[in-house]
């Protein structure tokens, strides 16, 4: 397994006289459905496809209302959801209410077993976009008519070009 990245320079805010710092971030290839995760998993196991999208989807019913009661959902060596709140702050305990929570979101802690299982990730460097540019076929016939050619520049703008 190659997980892809790619460098991207970012700026301090607070530092806006230096120079750029380079990390690593994440560049997804793709996605997986439903429906293929449960074909994969019907050819390891003894469970046909019909009924592993049904255990999947049954998922989506079962988990929410525990995670609405405060309860953190463990699947074993799946993993645990668990809710998280995001609040504004108050000056004492007495002002913090129902009214100060802006958000919440789902977390997702993967068990023992399924980090053992991405323990072997590598990573594949890919070129960033400022390194490239991308250019499409000048006024291609599509379906929606001609396609004009776009140059895509590392700064993420496009100009067009003739022909």
């Amino acid at each position: 397994m190659r997980f892809p990245y790619r460098p991207v320079a970012k700026r301090n805010p607070r530092k806006p006289g230096e120079s750029p710092r380079y990390y690593a971030q994440d560049r997804y290839t793709g996605g997986v459905d439903l429906r293929e995760l449960a074909r994969r998993i019907a050819v390891i196991s003894t469970l046909s496809e019909p009924d592993m999208v049904a255990a999947l989807e049954a998922l989506i019913f079962a988990i929410p209302p525990y995670l609405a009661e405060g309860k953190i959902v463990r699947l074993g060596d799946f993993g645990t959801f668990r809710l998280i709140l995001n609040s504004r702050s108050a000056d004492s305990a007495a002002e913090v209410s129902a009214g100060n929570i802006r958000s919440w979101r789902v977390h997702f802690r993967p068990g023992k077993v399924f980090r053992e299982k991405l323990r072997p990730l590598q990573y594949r460097r890919i070129s960033p976009p400022n390194m490239t540019k991308i250019m499409f076929k000048a006024n291609q016939t599509h379906c929606f008519g001609a396609i004009p050619t776009y140059i895509f520049d590392s700064a993420g703008g496009r100009e067009m070009a003739a022909g």
